[in-house]
């Protein structure tokens, strides 16, 4: 059977514990298709033995695209997607009753739509269950409203429960990276994510007039395996650097309506990092411009960066801004098309940036190498890329896990590039190896406790 991630997650209760856990998994489809394969129906078979030893469960299942094609035919195609996953499911003994679907189109990407890679990322149908492998009948305590914030051993919340196991505790465990999840309307809610994010919502921070749960759709990126993972940009103005302190989304829906953000009351998330003098805020991933409307300020006592989220946009990130003068490395790629790689630098205390490419166009051939910013605090780098191949069989993987010691600028070749850069060409081709990302070798600030 294949390996089905799990994770347990702990309740405020009386008298006894129970422990719920989440089945998470998605399945990828060629352009405009939407019937299921051999290998879907694997993996759909595996999460049926699991729903069947299960005492109860919830799930949801949402169909995904990518941007080609119109928007109606792209929700007509994410929604069959969806469900012909239910439909399958059903067949095989799941309950209808017990799941939800739904068609979201083109709103959901989680790769790139401008590559190849990107879009078959995109080309998907998540699956989520929450499901109960004991017998004890969970009843929440109330005393756990006001005081969950101040003790914690005492609360917690899951990334996914139905409506009749939702307390008012107010502190929310999630993460690393992604995590849809149901929480109380009530009270105000700390919300944890495990590589070191957190979201303060006072209780009048979202605009509601209803009492129903409130559902929620976070991403954290802060740990360079998940910025990498992810593929985020890292540059804007063409190659102008800059380095990535942490990028965040989450956003709040109310029986399918997405709720705004009371601009008295903003939601206040506390990225940990270090102070750097030129560090920004920035929205929009696919054109990183400064953000002007939500306001970020520095924490010494916390030592952490606080944006004050007032208009809750795609994407949002804390940016260190290095000066207009750059200086490159430019080194070349080989064993895999320039077109399926992102490479990464980690450098300068586990900062990470996004790595541009340069193509030059002869008469019969084109030749691709990609610009690493270079700083000239260190003289050590590690070069990182990963990509995985959906449309392979079994989904193979490649990786780039290429460390630069003592590196000596006086002995490479120099130029000025097209906006006045300086670039340092290496000498050495670094490989692209059949295997994944080293997510040991990644010089993660906060490492995940998964």
């Amino acid at each position: 059977m294949r390996k089905i991630i799990l994770g347990l997650l702990l309740f405020a209760i009386a008298p006894t514990v129970a422990q719920v856990h989440t089945l998470k998994e998605s399945i990828h489809f060629g352009l405009g298709k939407t019937s299921l394969n051999h290998n879907h129906k694997k993996k759909l078979d595996s999460i049926v033995v699991l729903l069947k030893t299960s005492k109860s469960y919830l799930g949801e299942i949402k169909g995904h695209t990518c941007s080609i094609g119109s928007v109606h035919i792209n929700k007509v195609v994410s929604n069959l997607r969806a469900l012909n996953v239910l439909n399958y499911l059903v067949d095989r003994g799941a309950s209808k009753i017990n799941f939800t679907y739904s068609g979201l189109g083109t709103s959901h990407p989680i790769g790139n739509n401008k590559t190849i890679q990107g879009r078959s990322q995109n080309r998907r149908t998540d699956i989520e269950v929450v499901l109960s492998l004991f017998e004890e009948t969970v009843s929440f305590s109330e005393e756990g409203k006001e005081n969950a914030a101040s003790d914690t051993k005492n609360s917690g919340l899951s990334n996914k429960v139905s409506e009749a196991s939702m307390a008012a505790a107010s502190l929310v465990e999630l993460g690393p990276d992604f995590v849809s999840g149901k929480m109380n309307k009530a009270g105000n809610k700390l919300i944890k994510s495990t590589n070191g994010i957190n979201l303060n919502l006072d209780k009048n921070s979202l605009v509601s007039g209803s009492s129903e749960p409130i559902d929620l759709d976070f991403k954290d990126y802060t740990q360079n395996y998940d910025i990498i993972k992810k593929g985020l940009n890292t540059a804007t103005g063409g190659c102008k650097n800059l380095s990535l302190i942490g990028s965040f989304s989450a956003s709040f829906t109310q029986e399918y309506q997405e709720l705004s953000i009371n601009s008295l009351n903003p939601i206040i998330v506390s990225i940990p990092s270090e102070y750097f003098p030129n560090a920004k805020l920035y929205s929009n991933p696919r054109n990183w411009t400064l953000d002007t409307i939500n306001k970020l300020s520095y924490n010494n006592e916390k030592k952490a960066y606080e944006v004050s989220v007032i208009n809750n946009t795609n994407m949002i990130a804390v940016f260190n801004d290095v000066p207009d003068t750059i200086v490159f490395l430019k080194v070349k790629i080989k064993g895999l098309s320039p077109e399926f790689l992102k490479p990464y630098v980690i450098y300068d205390n586990c900062n990470i940036s996004s790595c541009c490419s340069q193509t030059k166009k002869w008469l019969f051939f084109t030749s691709t190498s990609f610009l690493v910013p270079i700083s000239t605090k260190s003289t050590s780098y590690k070069i990182r890329s990963n990509y995985t191949d959906f449309s392979s069989k079994n989904g193979d993987t490649y990786s780039v896990n290429y460390d630069i010691k003592n590196l000596d600028l006086s002995t490479l070749t120099k130029e000025i590039g097209a906006n006045n850069e300086i670039i340092y060409t290496y000498t050495e081709t670094i490989q692209v190896s059949n295997q994944k990302l080293d997510k040991s070798s990644l010089c993660d600030p906060n490492p995940s406790s998964n």
